[in-house]
């Protein structure tokens, strides 16, 4: 990606330093193909016959809350980095946090 007049990794402008991480993108591929397998077996289960069947834990942990404010806030810096130039990934995390 080019951004600026400068080359960059996938990751964006900001992220100067960091280069493309194989064993990061395995992790997150690994990842969500364990997601993917433990939900295999309600993927075409109504919610009602979810909460039936496995009770009333119906409600994400506070691990994948963080995971996904955490991923909200550094697409947003990337995107204002892209956008407008200059940007801080951890005011813009910090933000997603306070949400």
């Amino acid at each position: 990606m080019v951004c600026h007049g400068q080359q960059f990794s996938i990751l964006g402008c900001g992220l100067r330093t960091r280069k493309h991480n194989p064993s990061a993108l395995s992790g997150v591929i690994a990842g969500g193909a364990v997601g993917d397998a433990l939900g295999g077996a309600v993927e075409f289960m109504s919610r009602a016959g979810i909460l039936q069947r496995y009770g009333g834990k119906d409600k994400i942990t506070a691990d994948t809350q963080m995971t996904l404010y955490t991923a909200e806030g550094l697409l947003r810096g990337l995107m204002r980095g892209l956008h407008k130039g200059v940007t801080s990934y951890t005011q813009a995390v910090a933000h997603a946090y306070l949400r």
